[in-house]
C-alpha cells in the first residue's frame, strides 16, 4: 500500500535540504542566467500581454493586465523559491478558454449581468474562487494521495501531440490578433490598419526566426551565434515597436495597443478596487455548482501541468538535479487557491515557456576544443555538456512581473503594438511546430532521402502512427476553438495517454522504442514509482 504523502516528503528530501536549496541559489553564478532571465521574461510576459487582451474582451473587462500579471508574478516567486525552478508557471490559452467559457455559460456579454436563469446571486468573481477552491482541493489531494504515479506510464505521443496543439494555438492567436486590427472592416481606412499590422508582424516573424535558427548555420562563430539567439526576441520586440514610429511610413496606419488600467488595481470596476474575490453571502447553489467546473480545471492541471514538466526535463536536456513533480503539483495547489482568492486567472507549467526556459540555460562545448570523439556528425561539433539548474531565473522572472504592475511600465507595455505580440506568436508556434515530433515523421515520409532511426520503422506502420497523432492534435485544437465545448478539449489529452496502452498490439517492441519511448529516465521520475513509496 502506498504511503500517504510519501511522493512529497520525498520530494522535499531530494531538492529542499539545506545544502541542495543553498546550491540551487549558489549555481545561479553563471552567465547563462543573463540571456535566460531576460528570454523567459520575455516569453512568459508577452503571451500574457496577448492574453489579457483576448481575456478582456471576452469577459467584458473582468480581467485585464493587471490580473494576468499578479497571477504570473505570484507564480515565480512560489516556484523560484519553493517549486521545481526550471518549470514556468502562468496562465495559458487552455486557462483563458476556460475561464471565458465560464463566463459566457452563466453571465450576459451585453450587458455584463447574470443572465435570466441565474439571476439569483450569481457573482462571478465569488463563484470563480469556489471553483478554484475545489480545484486547489483535488489538486493537494492528487499529490497527498500519490496519484501523480500515474505519469510513471506517460510516453512522448500524448506530449508531442499536446506540443503541437499548443504551438498551432500560439499561431491562431496570432492571427486572431491581427484579424482584430481590421477593425469593423467598413472603410479603406481599416483595411490599410489591417494590412499595416500584417506587414510588422510577418517581418517580426521572418527575422525573428532567422535569428533564432541562427545556430544552425556556420555564420560568424559558435560564441556569436549564441549571443544572437539569446537575445534576438529582446531586440525584435524593442526594434518592431519602434519601427512604425520611423519617418511617415506608418503615419496613417492605427496600431492596437494594450487596454491597461491603474496600477496595482483590478481592471473590473464591480470590484471597487478591492482585490478580495471571496463573499460570504453567496448561495450554497452556486457553491456546489461551481464542484463540476473545479474538477474540469482540475484534470486540464493534472494533465497539463504535469505532462509541461515532464517536457522540460527530456532526457536530452542531462538534467543532474532531482526532479519534484509530487510536491510541484501541491504547490500549484496553493497557487490556485491563491488566484481564486484574488480574482485572477489560474496557471500551470507552460508550453513552450518552461522548456525554452530549460533550453536557455544549456551549456554548449565546442567538441573538437574538448577532444570529444563521440560526437553525431550533424550536430556541427556542438554538444550540450549540462545545463544551469537554479533558482534564480524563475525567481526573478516572477519578481519582473510584479514590477511591471507599476504606473510607469504598465505606460511601457503599452506602447507595444499588438502586431508585434502577433510576431512573438508566430515566432514561439513556428518555433515549437519545426522542432516537433509529428512534424519531423510528416517530413521524413515525404523525403526522398531517409536517414535516422526513423528508417527501421515500416512505412505504413510509420504513416498509421503519424497520422494517429495528427488526427488527435487536429481534434484537440478544433474542440479548443469552439464554444461551450472548449471546456473539454483536455479530454482528447486523456484519450490520447489510454491510447497508448494498445500501442503494443500494433507495433513491435523495437518499433515503440524509436516511436514511444518514455519521456524521462525511471531515475528522474522515481518518486512517482509504486514500488518507491511504500515507505517514507
Amino acid at each position: 500500500m502506498l504511503k500517504i504523502g510519501a511522493g512529497i516528503y520525498k520530494d522535499w528530501r531530494d531538492r529542499l535540504t539545506p545544502q541542495s536549496y543553498k546550491a540551487d541559489w549558489t549555481d545561479a553564478l553563471s552567465y547563462r542566467v543573463i540571456p535566460s532571465t531576460i528570454e523567459i521574461f520575455l516569453n512568459n510576459l508577452l503571451p500574457a500581454i496577448a492574453f489579457s487582451q483576448d481575456l478582456s474582451n471576452r469577459t467584458s473587462y473582468q480581467y485585464g493586465i493587471n490580473e494576468i500579471l499578479m497571477s504570473q508574478g505570484i507564480s515565480g516567486l512560489l516556484f523560484g523559491l519553493a517549486g521545481y525552478p526550471l518549470s514556468i508557471v502562468g496562465v495559458s490559452a487552455p486557462s483563458c478558454i476556460l475561464c471565458y467559457t465560464i463566463y459566457d455559460i452563466f453571465v450576459d456579454k451585453h450587458t455584463n449581468t447574470p443572465k435570466a436563469k441565474y439571476n439569483d446571486g450569481f457573482e462571478f468573481f465569488p463563484f470563480m474562487f469556489w471553483v478554484y477552491f475545489w480545484t486547489a482541493l483535488c489538486t493537494c489531494l492528487s499529490s497527498v494521495f500519490n496519484l501523480l504515479s500515474f505519469f510513471q506510464y506517460v510516453t512522448v505521443f500524448p506530449c508531442d501531440i499536446f506540443g503541437l496543439f499548443i504551438n498551432v494555438v500560439y499561431v491562431v492567436k496570432g492571427c486572431q490578433l491581427l484579424g482584430e486590427s481590421f477593425h469593423k472592416n467598413d472603410s479603406i481606412n481599416d483595411v490599410a490598419d489591417g494590412f499595416g499590422n500584417i506587414t510588422i508582424a510577418l517581418c517580426m516573424t521572418f527575422f525573428g526566426l532567422l535569428a533564432k535558427n541562427i545556430t544552425s548555420t556556420r555564420l560568424f562563430n559558435h560564441k556569436i551565434r549564441i549571443v544572437i539567439k539569446d537575445y534576438c526576441i529582446f531586440l525584435s520586440v524593442i526594434f518592431w515597436s519602434g519601427v512604425i514610429h520611423f519617418g511617415n511610413a506608418f503615419k496613417f496606419v492605427h496600431f492596437e495597443r494594450l487596454n491597461i488600467s491603474k496600477s496595482f488595481k483590478p481592471t473590473s470596476h464591480d470590484r471597487k478596487s478591492s482585490w478580495l474575490a471571496v463573499k460570504h453571502d453567496i448561495s450554497a447553489k452556486y457553491v456546489f455548482l461551481a464542484l463540476p467546473f473545479g474538477i474540469i480545471v482540475w484534470i486540464l492541471l493534472f494533465f497539463d501541468h504535469n505532462i509541461s514538466s515532464l517536457m522540460a526535463q527530456k532526457r536530452e536536456y542531462k538534467l543532474k538535479k532531482k526532479s519534484m513533480y509530487n510536491w510541484d503539483f501541491c504547490l500549484l495547489s496553493v497557487h490556485t487557491f491563491l488566484c481564486g482568492l484574488l480574482g485572477l486567472p489560474a496557471g500551470h507549467c507552460l508550453i513552450p515557456q518552461s522548456f525554452i526556459h530549460t533550453e536557455t540555460l544549456i551549456v554548449y562545448k565546442d567538441a573538437k576544443k574538448e577532444k570529444k570523439t563521440d560526437i553525431p556528425g550533424d550536430s556541427e561539433n556542438i554538444y550540450i555538456s549540462g545545463v544551469v539548474e537554479q533558482r534564480f531565473t524563475n525567481f526573478m522572472q516572477g519578481l519582473l512581473m510584479i514590477i511591471c504592475m507599476c504606473r510607469p511600465f504598465l505606460v511601457c507595455l503599452n506602447q507595444i503594438p499588438q502586431c508585434v505580440l502577433s510576431g512573438l506568436f508566430f515566432i514561439l508556434g513556428i518555433g515549437g511546430i519545426q522542432g516537433n515530433a509529428i512534424i519531423g515523421r510528416m517530413t521524413f515520409l515525404v523525403s526522398d532521402y531517409k536517414a535516422g532511426p526513423l528508417k527501421d520503422v515500416k512505412m505504413k506502420k510509420l504513416f498509421a502512427f503519424t497520422m494517429i497523432s495528427v488526427a488527435f492534435a487536429v481534434v484537440e485544437v478544433l474542440i479548443s476553438q469552439l464554444n461551450y465545448i472548449s471546456i473539454a478539449f483536455p479530454l482528447i489529452l486523456i484519450i490520447s495517454i489510454i491510447v497508448t496502452f494498445f500501442f503494443k498490439y500494433g507495433f513491435t517492441k523495437e518499433e515503440l522504442e524509436i516511436l514511444d519511448t518514455k519521456v524521462v529516465s525511471r531515475e528522474s521520475i522515481k518518486n512517482l514509482l509504486p514500488e518507491n513509496l511504500h515507505s517514507y
